[in-house]
């Protein structure tokens, strides 16, 4: 189980790209010594997107199998593939119009990979990169997927056995 910071490039065209701070937490389950399977949830926020005052938020709920192809005592390497939703809520400039809030539930993708540094017994911390892809309302109200990165630093509880005992 993990908990920590979370930070979202939200890249929606035609707007530049702007940064969503927030939290991420996940619950990975060892199904074998170097695969399992990892529900993540994450949420960025920030204000005033493009100079309008308005707020912008990426509420994601994603899992898939995580791979671990290099472990050793201290550390550990992953890679993961992730499915599930994402809920979006940002600031939308139809055509010659006011800027508006638009939001979108939708589905949701990505894959990443990061590296768990052991502290001390069941702890460790976690420093991950992942390209997630979401969908946003354009400016003419039809759906648009954007490329998004998301940078995460949690840090890691392990239940039962001490790292060293499980790897």
């Amino acid at each position: 189980m993990s908990f920590g910071y979370s930070y979202f490039s939200l890249g929606p065209p035609p707007a530049n790209r702007f940064g969503l701070n927030g939290a991420d937490a996940s619950f990975t389950l060892e199904l074998l010594r170097r695969f399992g399977v990892k529900v993540d949830v994450g949420y960025g926020h920030t204000s005033n997107v493009l100079a309008h005052g308005s707020q912008s938020d990426v509420l994601s709920y994603v899992g898939g199998p995580v791979f671990y192809p290099r472990i050793r005592k201290h550390y550990a390497a992953y890679v993961e593939g992730l499915i599930g939703g994402a809920f979006v809520r940002s600031t939308l400039i139809p055509t010659g119009g006011p800027a508006q809030i638009a939001w979108v539930n939708h589905l949701s993708w990505g894959y990443g990979s990061g590296v768990e540094f052991l502290t001390s017994s069941p702890l460790a911390l976690r420093l991950g990169a992942d390209y997630m892809h979401t969908t946003f309302y354009n400016g003419s109200l039809t759906y648009r997927g954007q490329n998004d990165l998301r940078a995460t630093a949690s840090i890691v509880f392990y239940f039962g056995q001490s790292w060293i005992e499980r790897w």
